[in-house]
């Protein structure tokens, strides 16, 4: 699983994504972060925690590297929220900022994947594989 997290921010240093924010939560427990260089115009990247019950993080933040919590971390957050349940789910931390005391956020949840590709937020021809226009834009 430590796998997914090394890819997902191999691909956001490829691509100089440095600005996050929420763009959804579905009736199945999804949260949506998308991921962008310029959200004026589209995001790059969309990271699905499945599953999610616990987030604490702004609905948007920049700079943020994903990784699993320390066992530290676990031992600190889930027993408040999760007593009994703690090995049926994972705990993510998303570490804002550059300095070597980062802004930690947490997101609790069953699994996470991602998907690389420009979504627009206009209307477009001439799409691209891996190019869509978002949902929204009509």
């Amino acid at each position: 699983m430590c796998e997914i997290f090394n890819k997902l921010n191999e691909e956001l240093t490829a691509k100089n994504i440095d600005d996050f924010r929420i763009i959804g939560f579905s009736d199945n427990d999804t949260l949506i972060i998308a991921g962008s260089l310029d959200f004026g115009y589209y995001h790059d990247i969309e990271i699905y925690f499945h599953e999610t019950t616990y987030i604490s993080c702004p609905t948007s933040f920049n700079y943020a590297k994903f990784r699993f919590a320390t066992g530290e971390e676990r031992k600190e957050l889930l027993p408040k929220l999760f007593d009994g349940f703690e090995d049926l789910v994972i705990c993510i931390v998303l570490d804002e900022g550059f300095d070597k005391n980062p802004v930690k956020h947490y997101i609790v949840a069953k699994n996470i994947e991602f998907r690389v590709g420009t979504v627009f937020y206009y209307k477009r021809d001439g799409l691209k594989e891996g190019e869509r226009i978002a949902e929204w834009v009509k």
